[in-house]
């Protein structure tokens, strides 16, 4: 396991290069013999913080993973597979206690095609002692390559979980701000 890290800063914010590399080896022991897994994972992701005014900021980015099992005895010999996924947040921060999140990211998985996930996440708060919050998202999550492909119980059809997600609540701030009480309700849809 390997990895750099590189940053560069400027007046109005930062652009960072993320790199890492993983390798692998699993040796199973049982009664029915002993079985070696290799896999290799490869990240790379590089994004950019930039302050557009005093209450707005932009983070746009882009990552690359690329993910191999290397495994002889399975249907598809040494399956991989890639996922490319640029993405983008547009913040705006404390506007009389008013501040949002709002989020989009495109995924092309070399298996699955592309699809599209987004987030908005709205708070207020009132007088530093009430806290107003929502938060909607949707994820997409793929089967790793040992479920599509590995030795144990894989299966090449199974499909992505896609959900939808949605939360609000209210947050309560002591008046000397060394107390504070949540209460949050969410909604919860998974395929």
């Amino acid at each position: 396991n390997y990895g750099v890290n590189s940053q560069l800063s400027f007046t109005k914010g930062t652009a960072s290069l993320h790199y890492s590399h993983d390798k692998t080896k699993r040796t199973f022991n049982s009664r029915y013999g002993t079985n070696t897994f290799n896999g290799a994972f490869n990240h790379a992701e590089v994004f950019m913080n930039y302050d557009l005014g005093r209450h707005l900021q932009l983070l746009p980015g882009i990552a690359f993973q690329q993910l191999q099992l290397e495994d002889e005895k399975a249907e598809i010999k040494n399956p991989s597979l890639s996922i490319t996924s640029p993405y983008v947040s547009f913040f705006i921060k404390d506007i009389s206690g008013f501040s949002i999140e709002l989020g989009s990211r495109y995924v092309n998985h070399s298996v699955y095609g592309n699809t599209f996930t987004c987030s908005a996440n709205p708070s207020w708060l009132i007088h530093k002692r009430v806290k107003l919050f929502a938060n909607y998202s949707t994820g997409f999550k793929a089967p790793t390559l040992s479920q599509l492909y590995g030795q144990f119980g894989a299966n090449e059809n199974l499909r992505p979980e896609e959900s939808k997600n949605f939360e609000g609540g209210a947050q309560f701030f002591s008046a000397a701000n060394t107390l504070n009480f949540r209460a949050t309700a969410f909604s919860r849809k998974l395929n």
